[in-house]
């Protein structure tokens, strides 16, 4: 629940050595939800980089103590937006291991609520594949507090100032 964590997980993640060796560098590094194809991508925008340092301190300031142990589910199948999750999970595990976070890995072949409840699954590796460059096509199916209801959102996040944003 502490956003400094949830910052500290996104500075640890070496995003290039993703790309390199997940998408073989035909990827590109993501600056936020939305593509650059979409008429709403701010290229501009803030985006968080590796910075491992960063990272630890931020776990230092949240008084995260050292060799925690967080889950992530992954899921078993190959997509166009991850061409190999399993090999992508490794690769943050390793990049966790680096600020003292050990990340257990849990592969499925589909992911329920009752699952996230029963395993204590903390982090979710997922994707999305829109039809449409419309940031309403991405922002929508993900974030909103319908998506969230209907349990599509594996954010599992509702907002309702956001929602009236989306409206």
């Amino acid at each position: 629940q502490d956003q400094r964590v949830r910052k500290a997980l996104n500075f640890a993640i070496d995003r290039s050595s993703l790309i390199n060796s997940v998408y073989y560098n035909s990827g590109i590094e993501a600056k936020s939800i939305l593509p650059p194809a979409s008429w709403a991508y701010g290229n501009d925008s803030s985006f968080i980089r590796y910075n491992l340092n960063y990272a630890k301190g931020l776990l230092r300031e949240a008084e995260v103590k050292e060799n925690i142990e967080l889950t992530m589910w992954v899921p078993l199948d190959n997509n166009s937006y991850n061409p190999s999750p399993k090999k992508s999970a490794e690769i943050i595990q390793s990049n966790f291991s680096d600020i003292g976070i050990k990340l257990k890995l849990i592969t499925s072949d589909l992911l329920n609520r009752n699952e996230l409840a029963e395993n204590n699954i903390d982090l979710v590796l997922t994707g999305w594949n829109a039809n449409s460059s419309d940031p309403d096509t991405m922002l929508r199916p993900l974030l909103s507090c319908d998506a969230k209801q209907a349990g599509f959102g594996v954010a599992n996040w509702c907002n309702e100032e956001f929602d009236f944003l989306l409206d």
